[in-house]
């Protein structure tokens, strides 16, 4: 099947969904609940979820599960297929209610990879939509139709000088002061860089557009926070690679994913290497 021709359908669940959020997002207040992991849930994220899942599943009769009701391993293990959901990424930002992004996220993961994705602006109405072999397209809720544009970037080679900059798209904590980055930052000290500080999986969005190179976590992560960028990146001509330089695999017994770096193929693959030297020389 290709999703892509569906695209109105899409546009459809997106405004179902973004009203139903806007609905929570511009009262006074918000209601909110903490989750057993100790972060916040609302009533947009499971009005969202139950929109999501109603629509996807009636449309596909694919199963959908979202981030908030995550089932156990023995539930899903078997799974060839399902559409996994994230209604808002970036949740205390949406909470925060001061006009920093938070985004949806659908993924539909097919045999421990994802073959279509779907990451969604709530603030600037950008959406990103993509499958396996048919390309990543760029659009607006208000003018999908006459500007959904494909994206492909081209294939470039770095230059061995220290002329390079690369543009760093980070959340909005990312900084050299943090320990967790020294690594990061020790790799790129002899360029030049700029760091666009962005939150939820909006970064993403960054990327495809050009606005940014490249995205680097080294924590963890949980596997629907990033699934749908998966492909997107990939059909859009860019990389992306756990923390340690491999494939990332989806639905796996623990979801989480060991970091990350994304963005331009060869400023992922200049890390990696870089990453590498550094490796040998501190093991000898």
């Amino acid at each position: 099947m290709n999703f892509l021709d569906e695209i109105e359908f899409f546009i459809d669940l997106l405004y179902k969904v973004r009203w139903e959020v806007y609905e929570i997002y511009f009262k006074q207040a918000i209601d909110i609940e903490i989750k057993s992991d100790n972060s916040p849930v609302t009533a947009a994220d499971k009005k969202a979820s139950e929109i999501l899942i109603t629509m996807l599943e009636n449309k596909f009769g694919i199963k959908t599960i979202t981030e908030e009701d995550f089932p156990e391993w023995e539930v899903r293990k078997g799974w060839e297929e399902f559409f996994l959901i994230d209604p808002i990424d970036g949740t205390k930002y949406f909470i925060s209610q001061d006009g920093e992004y938070f985004s949806l996220n659908i993924a539909l993961i097919r045999d421990n990879k994802v073959v279509f994705g779907l990451i969604y602006n709530y603030i600037t109405q950008e959406f990103v939509i993509s499958q396996e072999n048919f390309g990543t397209y760029y659009g607006t809720l208000s003018k999908y139709l006459n500007s959904l544009i494909k994206i492909k970037h081209s294939i470039e080679y770095l230059k061995k000088d220290n002329n390079l900059f690369i543009k760093l798209v980070g959340n909005r904590s990312f900084s050299p002061k943090s320990p967790e980055n020294k690594e990061i930052f020790d790799i790129i000290e002899e360029y030049s860089y700029s760091i666009r500080k962005i939150a939820s999986s909006a970064k993403f969005i960054e990327l495809v557009m050009g606005r940014g190179d490249v995205y680097i976590r080294p924590t963890t992560i949980h596997e629907w926070d990033i699934a749908p960028a998966d492909i997107i990146l990939k059909e859009a001509g860019l990389m992306i690679l756990d923390y340690s330089g491999e494939e990332i695999k989806y639905n796996k017994k623990e979801p989480l994913i060991n970091g990350f770096i994304a963005g331009l193929p060869h400023i992922v693959n200049f890390f990696l290497d870089e990453k590498k030297k550094r490796t040998k020389f501190n093991f000898l």
